[in-house]
C-alpha cells in the first residue's frame, strides 16, 4: 500500500501540466505531431496554434524537447522555440547545436539560437565554424553569420571560404558580403583567384561585378 502511494505521488509530481490548462493544450498539439511522417509536420496548423499561444507555450515545449526521441517532433519544437524567442530554452538548444549527432537537428538549433538571442549566440556561432563538420549545417551557419557585422563573424565566414564543400564556399561568399558589404570585396577577389569550382567562381564574380557597376 505504501509503495502504491509513493508511486502515485511520483507520477503526480512528474506531471508537467498539473493544473495548467495551457500546458495541457500544448501537449495535445505536440501529440498530434509526434510520429508523423517526414515533412508532414511542417505544413499543417500545429505551428500556428503554438505561436498563437505564445510565450506561455515555452515550458511545455521545453519539457517535451527533453523527453522525446521523435526526431520530427524535436525539430519542430526547436523551430517553434526559436520563433517564440523563448530564452529559457537557450542552453538546451545550444547543447543540440554543438553536440547532437543529428545534423538536421543541429541545423535547426543554429537558426533558433540566433532567433532567441543573437547577441548571446554570436560567440557560439563563430566557434561552431571551427568544430562543425557537416556541410548542410555549415550552410545554415554561414547564413546566420551573415546576419552579424563583427570582426569575429567575418573571420568565421572567411574561414568557410576555404571549406572542402563548394556549396559551403558558395554560401560563405555571399554571406561574407552581407556581413561586411564592400569591405569584403578584396577578400572575395583573392578567393576568386584560387577557386576551382565553376559555380562558386560564378557566384563570387557576380558579387564583385555588381559592386563595379
Amino acid at each position: 500500500m505504501h509503495i502504491l502511494i509513493i508511486y502515485l505521488f511520483f507520477l503526480n509530481s512528474c506531471d508537467p501540466c498539473k493544473g495548467n490548462q495551457v500546458c495541457l493544450k500544448v501537449m495535445t498539439i505536440l501529440n498530434q505531431v509526434e510520429h508523423q511522417y517526414e515533412g508532414v509536420s511542417q505544413s499543417h496548423n500545429e505551428k500556428r496554434a503554438i505561436l498563437k499561444i505564445g510565450h506561455a507555450a515555452g515550458p511545455a515545449l521545453l519539457f517535451k524537447l527533453n523527453n522525446t526521441k521523435d526526431m520530427i517532433l524535436k525539430r519542430a519544437i526547436i523551430d517553434w522555440l526559436g520563433e517564440l524567442r523563448y530564452e529559457p530554452s537557450f542552453s538546451e538548444i545550444e547543447q543540440i547545436a554543438t553536440s547532437d549527432r543529428n545534423p538536421n537537428l543541429r541545423s535547426f538549433a543554429v537558426s533558433s539560437l540566433y532567433e532567441i538571442d543573437p547577441n548571446r549566440a554570436e560567440a557560439i556561432m563563430a566557434q561552431l565554424q571551427k568544430s562543425e563538420k557537416e556541410a548542410s549545417v555549415k550552410i545554415i551557419l554561414a547564413k546566420v553569420l551573415g546576419g552579424y557585422h563583427s570582426d569575429s563573424t567575418a573571420d568565421a565566414l572567411k574561414a568557410l571560404l576555404n571549406d572542402p564543400s563548394p556549396w559551403v564556399r558558395r554560401e560563405a561568399a555571399w554571406f561574407l558580403y552581407v556581413n561586411q558589404g564592400t569591405a569584403s570585396i578584396k577578400t572575395l577577389q583573392t578567393a576568386l583567384e584560387k577557386e576551382t569550382d565553376l559555380a562558386v567562381k560564378n557566384r563570387i564574380w557576380e558579387i564583385i561585378k555588381d559592386q563595379k557597376q
